[in-house]
């Protein structure tokens, strides 16, 4: 049985972590207690235990002293009604967690600079060894911009700039596995549907360096996505710029310009280099 991307077998006291050889040892109870925070930090309504039980297939007696113990961490909240949800002290602790990235020391500058420059939402994202890609940093005029994307959630690989720069530089094999697996939900009028016509699109980032998303997500907004390299061109983060369809228009050509510019000055200065800024 498949849980939050984890691989769990069931036992006669719940999951039991699937032994790997070689692999690390790990504590099955600790195991368990993070498989409930992310079922409880994914779901879109507070759960029972019942749920969360059916779900992970833990012993009840099990279950409920896992999450006593959540609930008295302060990690869970039990509603009067005794169902769960997650507490706000997860996002707490992750709130300190970008500031010490490297990416976000390097890149704040230019996302606040490009923002103002050309009125648009920036942001910075870290693309994760799971092949997920995290927003860590952005920067918003403070005038309104319209139908930002959201942050978090699943990432529609396949309709989103972020999502495409993300299959243009995985491993050949690994891109061709996302691609096949996407459900390519549509979205809009313009979102891209068919998988030949979404392996064009991919390969076409990786010869112009950059990936867009022209009301392919979101009705009436454009999102264009810059991919930020290590020297040997493995993609740590990505770049991007978003705002409603027409003002997009009007910026286009310098956003990309400016985009491709500062990656690439992002990236330098990641590797060690030390590049004379163009701004």
């Amino acid at each position: 049985m498949a849980i939050i991307g984890r691989e769990f077998t069931a036992s006669r006291g719940g999951l039991r972590l699937k032994e790997e050889k070689n692999g690390p040892l790990t504590i099955q109870s600790v195991e368990r207690a993070l498989a409930i925070l992310e079922i409880l930090a994914r779901a879109t309504r507070p759960l029972s235990v019942i749920e969360i039980g059916e779900i992970t297939g833990i012993q009840r007696t099990t279950l409920y002293a896992l999450i006593n113990t959540l609930v008295a961490g302060n990690y869970v909240l039990r509603g009067a009604d005794g169902k769960l949800s997650i507490s706000s002290k997860l996002y707490e602790m992750s709130s300190m967690y970008p500031s010490r990235l490297p990416i976000v020391q390097r890149g704040n500058r230019h996302i606040t600079e490009m923002a103002l420059r050309y009125r648009v939402a920036v942001r910075l994202s870290i693309c994760t060894e799971a092949g997920h890609v995290v927003t860590v940093a952005s920067s918003e005029p403070t005038f309104h911009v319209s139908n930002v994307a959201p942050q978090g959630g699943e990432l529609a690989v396949h309709a989103t700039s972020t999502g495409k720069v993300l299959l243009a530089y995985l491993p050949p094999e690994e891109s061709r596995r996302r691609m096949e697996q996407c459900r390519m939900e549509r979205y809009t009028l313009y979102t891209i549907t068919d998988r030949e016509a979404l392996a064009l699109d991919v390969a076409e980032v990786c010869r112009r360096g950059y990936a867009q998303d022209e009301r392919e997500y979101l009705d009436d907004t454009t999102c264009l996505s810059f991919p930020i390299l290590t020297p040997d061109r493995h993609l740590v983060a990505i770049l991007s710029a978003t705002s409603d369809y027409w003002h997009m228009k009007e910026v286009y050509d310098s956003v990309v310009r400016e985009g491709l510019q500062r990656s690439k000055l992002i990236a330098m200065e990641l590797s060690g280099g030390t590049p004379v800024s163009a701004f």
